[in-house]
């Protein structure tokens, strides 16, 4: 039996978490403004759901590493979209004088997900996989 990655585990379960958060946290601040009978959590999710992709390419890189090499690149990506976004909304509303765009309740949590999400950004760009198949797409 192949023996899983641990740093990989614990970054697809981290993805998952953070989906759920950030999620959370939206909710709670505009779902109130909005009004009890609105949409906009439904709305949130389906909009939001792409970042579920990020844990699924994790997870076939525990899979088969080999087989899904190019899938790294991939996650790379998503992870640096997903981070760079929040780095700038944190700047700004810090750069404003400002405490965040949400209060210093909205700006905590998203600070402390971009930290954890660069971490996680340093240990994707470092790790290697040996591609099968020559380049690693199958055939």
């Amino acid at each position: 039996m192949r023996r899983l990655n641990p740093v990989l585990l614990l970054a697809a379960l981290w993805e998952l978490v953070r989906f759920v958060l950030l999620f959370l946290l939206i909710v709670s601040l505009f779902v109130p403004r909005a009004g009890a009978r609105s949409a906009a959590a439904y709305w949130l999710l389906f909009y939001g759901a792409g970042c579920l992709l990020m844990p699924a390419g994790m997870v076939l890189l525990l899979i088969d590493p080999a087989r899904y090499a190019v899938v790294i690149h991939l996650v790379r990506l998503g992870k640096v979209l997903q981070a760079v976004p929040v780095v700038l909304m944190v700047l700004t509303g810090l750069a404003a004088g400002d405490v965040g765009l949400f209060g210093i309740d909205g700006l905590l949590p998203l600070a402390v997900a971009t930290v954890v999400d660069l971490v996680f950004l340093g240990v994707l760009l470092s790790f290697r996989i040996e591609a099968a198949h020559g380049g690693g797409c199958p055939r």
